[in-house]
């Protein structure tokens, strides 16, 4: 265990990488800021997705993640930084599959439409790295939903080569339960997943890091196995603060008039009124894995919200 992670408080950096929606800001930054702060805990979120937005170009990147393409296939040109040798042996392949799945339903392209979108990518992840202060905050963490798995890991990947002393952590729906296991056990860059509510485990791990092994909902490694600290507690919706958007439109006015615009034409602001699912019998849907059972606001609160 780290010397340095002991005694004060320690810093967190939460961020959210591409491809998230380019509409609707990640609630996820905003809910886990207030619970952090009001605890004292020295915390910033970086809302990244708008500055990918403006390095790929707003309809591009909404071309990339909507139907009928998705966030999933967007992902692709990332491959190059999370798997080097493996995507020079099928950057071919791959511009074949960009060409024929992405871009099949346009009738006219550029056939240097790949490359475009690989030096874009490019672009963006040497930006990210460069402008981010990522050096000043003990704990980096990544907020994971559609299409943001492999930039994360990505940027975490590099992170942990400049600065091996941060600690690295994921969170949300795409490490839940096993899917959270496997990331601990492939990439040996990421430190920690939170599988479930992320405000508790944030809270102390910023806050008591030399007890980690006993924070919950939190997973880490004890040699080369994996421990999986579950716990049935969770935590009151209505205990939680109307979530601040004010990092979001910050980081809005210093992205291009193009993602601007956008937004104020079409974006729309998340309110969070319960988590989990009511029906909670798809087999298919990891909500129910993420949250086991339904939790919502009470009534006077959901309005006082709006």
């Amino acid at each position: 265990m780290d010397e340095e992670m002991h005694g004060e408080k320690k810093s967190i950096l939460l961020v959210a990488m591409p491809f998230a929606g380019s509409m609707i800001p990640s609630i996820q930054l905003p809910i886990l800021e207030g619970y952090l702060k009001e605890r004292g805990i020295n915390i910033k979120t970086r809302h990244l997705y708008l500055k990918a937005a403006e390095f790929y170009g707003i309809n591009s990147y909404n071309f990339l993640i909507n139907p009928p393409n998705n966030s999933y296939i967007a992902q692709m040109a990332f491959t190059k930084f999370v798997f080097p040798e493996h995507w020079k042996q099928t950057e071919d392949k791959c511009r074949k599959y960009f060409n024929e799945r992405i871009l099949r339903h346009l009738d006219n392209y550029n056939v240097s439409a790949f490359d475009n979108y690989v030096q874009q990518t490019d672009c963006f992840y040497h930006w990210i790295l460069n402008n981010v202060d990522w050096k000043s905050y003990d704990i980096i963490g990544f907020t994971l939903n559609y299409g943001q798995l492999l930039p994360s890991l990505a940027v975490a990947k590099k992170i942990k080569e400049q600065y091996p002393e941060k600690k690295i952590i994921f969170g949300g729906s795409r490490t839940t339960d096993q899917l959270g296991v496997n990331v601990l056990q492939a990439f040996d860059y990421v430190d920690f997943i939170v599988s479930g509510d992320g405000e508790e485990t944030l809270h102390h791990l910023a806050s008591d890091y030399q007890n980690y092994e006993f924070i919950p909902r939190l997973m880490y490694r004890l040699e080369k196995k994996v421990i999986w600290n579950q716990s049935d507690s969770y935590i009151d919706l209505n205990t939680l603060q109307v979530p601040d958007f004010d990092p979001f439109y910050e980081e809005l006015n210093q992205s291009s008039k193009e993602v601007q615009q956008f937004f104020h034409m079409n974006g729309r602001l998340p309110v969070e009124i319960s988590r989990g699912c009511w029906w909670n019998k798809c087999t298919f849907c990891n909500l129910n894995i993420q949250h086991p059972f339904y939790r919502e606001k009470n009534v006077k609160k959901k309005p006082s919200e709006i």
